[in-house]
């Protein structure tokens, strides 16, 4: 088991003119031992030279190249060893060399270069202007929901307020009725108490001696007969 360390490796992305700088790659790997001899004899105690140094560089480039900066420096950093290790595994694999590789690690680059800094500056600023036109559009359908249900909730008031004054003028209708209707019903009752047959007569002599008269000569007028009280 050995670790290769290939300093000072530049890649340029596909959208930068200038390479970035990274200034280690490790190489964790190993020669299986069947193969030792095979691959000292064609290239020397070197070899990995060939299969790691020279195949970290080449391949860093390929990566970078299909790459944005940022995609570079931030979202696909972290995959930059994995990817490295399979992308070396399978070309030794593929020659059948005996080289396993066990792991690749990526240092951090630790300048940013001015342009890139810029890059990433304005694209954060683009993420902070999206994210506060978001928060405003969620802010104004917040408003506009609120407003919708307070006019809901004042319409319904609306209609419980006149539904509740249709039912109580409803009411005083109903109960006027019955009140007019009870006082006929009494009225009734009390006239069927009063016309018996000794109040009938006793009307009868009021009215007779509201209208007698007296004559004085020697005729008397043709008398007229009392007014008769329906019975």
């Amino acid at each position: 088991m050995r670790t290769d360390r290939v300093e000072n490796v530049v890649c340029v992305p596909g959208d930068a003119t200038t390479g970035i700088e990274f200034a280690r790659v490790e190489v964790v790997n190993y020669l299986g031992r069947q193969k030792v001899f095979d691959i000292i004899k064609a290239y020397g105690v070197d070899y990995d030279r060939l299969w790691i140094h020279d195949s970290i560089r080449h391949e860093m480039n390929r990566f970078c190249s299909a790459r944005t900066s940022r995609a570079v420096y931030l979202d696909e950093f972290a995959l930059i060893g994995d990817k490295l290790r399979a992308t070396l595994q399978k070309k030794c694999d593929g020659y059948a060399n005996g080289v396993v590789i066990v792991d690749v690690r990526v240092a951090m680059p630790a300048v940013v270069p001015d342009r890139i800094t810029k890059i990433f500056e304005a694209e954060e600023a683009e993420e902070a202007a999206k994210r506060r036109i978001e928060e405003e559009h969620i802010e104004a359908v917040a408003i506009a929901e609120r407003k919708a249900r307070e006019r809901a909730m004042r319409v319904e008031t609306s209609r419980e307020r006149a539904k509740v004054e249709s039912d109580a003028a409803a009411y005083r209708k109903r109960t006027m009725a019955d009140s007019e209707y009870y006082v006929k019903v009494r009225e009734a009752e009390a006239n069927r108490v009063l016309l018996t047959e000794s109040y009938l007569r006793l009307q009868e002599a009021r009215i007779w001696q509201n209208t007698a008269k007296a004559y004085f000569g020697e005729k008397i007028p043709n008398a007229g007969s009392l007014p008769t009280v329906e019975r």
